[in-house]
């Protein structure tokens, strides 16, 4: 890590050599007027105030320990700041000091009795033995998977909070128009069976809702409304669910009966949030149990997501599956086979159209038990692909990510049912995929997040500033060094050295004012220090 003091500003930032060593400011102290007042007099010394300004204004510009060593006055600066004035000379022996690993008890700088040469490494720190720049840190990449890890439990809260909002509201609902064009009971109804809202519009639900699914020739029951006779058996559930004539007023007393609601909101409770609790997996079998005796098709079973996904957890099969891909199964044995889902195809009786033959149910009841029993005993199987396989997954492939490009790219074969880089980094920032397009989150992680100018800054969305910290990228995509946190020590060293530097030929209660100036500055260090690494 390079970390430069700057005269009550300080720069922090891991750098290699041959890099530039400062790309952010982490921290900026202002002066007291009372400081001012004290030092006024030292900083009109022309010499102090010269070799002030040249400090100032050239060690910004510095790439490595030679090009420090080259410039005398801003070395020699350096130097008297920390009493070492008389080893200005020794360049040689000064560049074995810069260039300790002082984390190795047996480097060169830790081996001196004088600790003044400690804290000098400490402050301007050319470790010789810096790693490449890599994607994320280690602390960068601990942050993500903690904040993916913490998504879940966000997102079982959030679905009881929007629960309590829908049963509330529903209540009173007077017309169709109420759910259509209320965003958040729109978005609450489709989200509850597995159906994105920005791809329905609101005429084409204010269709389905009101249609009497017992006509045969109402909207839901007219094929070529939909795209697929699962999205058409999806839909007609939701009309199901829902009491609405087809002018959009109520047939009931309410827009649902209590029992409706209870159904749905299980349902949301049940099926939105990622992971499964026991509760969730019980409340789950409970619904299995009680709809698969009314199932008539294989579309029966795609067209409720609920029903679906029980039914892959059960039989191992990857949640990404979709309803062609089950209808392909259930008409090809030879697919089935290929894709690992024969066991599944074959709890069933349907025929190869999926329909049933007749006078036979979907499942026997030895099917019903024994699918029922493999789903109690592997709907926990997600918690592990979801935390345990995934994060191992991250941790492997951000580390072998070289350009903003591998950032975005899919996993392989092996790993086709975990989650990609970027899938988990948005999750863990709170990030919908749909948010931001592929060209905006490049932008947003090539941004500088420290600079409120930068592309991320201007967007002010805290969540994409932070998306930015947790990764090191430049501006044209490739890897940058990652801007961390001072040691304790070295902040301490500043401060000491500061004071020092600050107080120099300051007698009487002028040097109690400037050393109680300094104290108070070196809080506000440690309080930016604090703040720069928590935003």
């Amino acid at each position: 890590m390079v970390a430069i003091v700057r005269s009550g500003l300080v720069l922090v930032n891991c750098a290699l050599w041959g890099r530039s060593m400062i790309s952010t400011y982490l921290g900026y102290v202002t002066a007291t007027k009372d400081m001012a007042t004290t030092l006024a007099r030292v900083a009109k010394q022309a010499s102090v105030k010269s070799d002030q300004q040249y400090y100032d204004t050239h060690i910004g510009k510095i790439k490595n320990v030679d090009e420090f060593l080259a410039d005398q006055k801003l070395y020699s600066y350096a130097m008297k700041a920390y009493g070492l004035g008389d080893m200005t000379y020794a360049k040689a022996f000064m560049k074995k000091v810069l260039t300790s690993d002082l984390s190795n008890s047996s480097s060169f700088a830790n081996k001196l009795t004088d600790n003044r040469y400690r804290q000098f490494a400490a402050a301007f720190n050319f470790t010789a033995n810096s790693t490449k720049p890599s994607a994320q840190s280690d602390a960068q990449k601990n942050d993500t998977i903690g904040l993916y890890e913490r998504s879940f439990a966000n997102e079982a809260t959030l679905a009881k909070q929007e629960s309590a909002f829908y049963s509330k509201w529903i209540d009173k609902v007077a017309n169709v128009d109420d759910i259509v064009n209320n965003t958040r009971m729109r978005d609450y109804v489709l989200t509850a069976h597995g159906l994105d809202a920005t791809h329905i519009s609101k005429s084409f639900l204010k269709s389905v809702l009101t249609s009497d699914v017992n006509d045969p020739n109402s909207f839901v029951n007219t094929a070529s409304n939909f795209s697929s006779t699962s999205a058409q058996a999806t839909y007609k559930l939701i009309a199901s669910e829902f009491g609405f004539k087809p002018d959009g007023t109520l047939s009931g007393a309410t827009a649902q009966t209590e029992q409706q609601k209870e159904a749905l909101i299980s349902r949301y409770d049940n099926t939105v949030p990622t992971l499964t609790t026991l509760a969730s997996a019980t409340s789950n079998d409970q619904y299995y149990h009680q709809q698969i005796g009314k199932v008539r098709s294989a579309d029966d079973i795609t067209g409720d997501n609920r029903l679906f996904s029980y039914v892959k957890s059960a039989f191992g099969v990857s949640s990404k599956v979709t309803a062609k891909q089950f209808s392909l199964a259930v008409s090809d044995k030879n697919y089935a086979a290929v894709t690992g889902m024969t066991e599944m195809v074959s709890a069933f009786n349907f025929s190869p159209d999926g329909s049933l033959p007749a006078g036979q149910p979907a499942q026997t009841d030895a099917s019903i038990k024994t699918t029922s029993d493999k789903y109690m005993a592997h709907y926990a199987d997600a918690r592990q692909t979801l935390f345990k396989d995934a994060e191992t997954h991250y941790a492997a492939v951000v580390g072998k990510i070289k350009t903003i490009n591998d950032f975005f790219a899919a996993n392989d074969f092996q790993s086709r049912d975990l989650p990609t880089v970027q899938e988990m980094a948005l999750r863990a920032y709170g990030i919908d995929k749909n948010e931001v397009s592929r060209e905006q989150l490049r932008k947003i992680l090539e941004s500088d997040p420290y600079d409120s100018k930068s592309y991320v800054g201007s967007l002010n969305d805290q969540r994409f500033v932070d998306l930015a910290k947790a990764f090191n990228f430049d501006s044209k995509g490739h890897l940058r060094p990652a801007v961390e946190a001072l040691p304790l020590a070295s902040m301490n060293s500043f401060v000491s050295a500061y004071s020092k530097a600050k107080n120099l030929r300051i007698d009487g209660p002028d040097a109690r004012k400037g050393r109680q100036g300094c104290e108070g500055r070196g809080q506000q260090f440690h309080q930016v220090d604090r703040q720069g690494q928590e935003r």
